[in-house]
């Protein structure tokens, strides 16, 4: 039961991100942020690569991230995430794009193998061996970073931290990380903790302490949306492979009219395909898809958009399920 998580839909068009949840509130006293908002990738890594271009292009071109029209960013963004595909050196030769960073077998929950949704899905990013397998649609747990907010004072903090249906159980009670650490602890250090998520019962309670004052608690409580995305080649991300093809100058693209499919010739005469010891080759150059018969693509704009609003969003969890089929048809209705 998802009771009532809220559920959005990608047809065609693109939502805005700041038309469903405009910027992040103002800083708080306490600090805290969903550490991978984009469940689609089992690694947190994969996510914060995404969370970090948004952070450097802001502060590059802050006129661009005040844009009310979220495409500004979104471009630049994909422009420095290119430029560093390969371990952060701008290399144009070896540039296939960011989506060729987490096209790997067990990057995603989308096992491209059998084209199927992982469920469960095993969760990398999750440091709790029992919360490391969990439903990619149900979610049991978020993994939540939580640390003092800039501007507070004090130069110790302690926290501690509860369900928050449990919160009246002493035995309840657990350290956030070692339970104390420098109030200026840099927010990509903050210790972290698996918030339940049970819909209207679900959340969690921290109670924190800066320096001397008294102890003081906050709920934190993660909104999970779950989004599908519908449509044709429009929605898929035909046309743009999560790696594309490695072309070569010594060969070309050709029909054989023998087998019926595209191969690739020597010049002059040579079938290179059938050849034993280029097949290896061959596949290795291919394009490579999310989902290989429907050209699904990360970089589709219903993909991206939804990344967008993870990205934007520190206190939400996105749950992307990309359906979109190049060739799909509505066939009656």
């Amino acid at each position: 039961m998802r009771g009532k998580r809220p559920i959005l839909a990608f047809a065609v068009g693109v939502t805005s991100v700041c038309s469903l949840f405009g910027r992040p509130a103002a800083a708080v006293e306490l600090g805290w942020y969903v550490e991978n908002r984009f469940r689609f990738y089992t690694s947190a890594d994969d996510f914060l690569r995404h969370e970090q271009a948004f952070r450097n292009v802001c502060k590059l071109h802050p006129d661009v991230c005040s844009s009310a029209i979220p495409h500004g960013p979104i471009l630049e963004m994909e422009r420095w995430l290119n430029q560093r595909a390969y371990d952060g050196r701008a290399t144009p030769a070896r540039q296939q794009g960011w989506a060729s960073r987490s096209s790997g077998v067990d990057d995603t929950c989308y096992d491209r193998i059998s084209s199927q949704f992982r469920e469960p899905c095993d969760r990398r990013d999750a440091t709790d061996p029992a919360n490391r397998t969990q439903s990619f649609i149900v979610p049991k747990t978020h993994r939540v970073r939580v640390g003092p907010s800039e501007g507070s004072v004090g130069t110790v903090c302690s926290f501690r931290w509860a369900p928050a249906r449990e919160v009246d159980k002493p035995d309840s009670w657990h350290p956030v990380g070692n339970g104390t650490y420098p109030c200026d602890l840099d927010r990509g250090s903050w210790p972290g903790i698996d918030v339940p998520y049970e819909n209207d019962a679900g959340g969690a309670v921290v109670e924190w302490k800066i320096g001397a004052e008294g102890p003081k608690r906050e709920a934190v409580k993660v909104r999970d949306l779950l989004i599908l995305g519908l449509g044709d080649s429009f929605a898929s991300g035909e046309g743009n492979p999560d790696r594309p093809i490695t072309p070569s100058g010594t060969f070309f693209t050709n029909y054989d009219n023998a087998v019926g499919r595209p191969t690739r010739n020597l010049q002059g005469s040579v079938n290179w395909y059938s050849r034993p010891d280029q097949n290896e080759n061959f596949s290795e150059a291919r394009a490579f898809w999310l989902e290989r018969q429907c050209h699904r693509s990360q970089y589709s704009h219903q993909f991206r958009t939804a990344l967008q609003l993870a990205v934007e969003s520190e206190r939400i969890a996105v749950s992307f399920v990309p359906l979109g089929c190049s060739g799909g048809m509505i066939d009656e209705g």
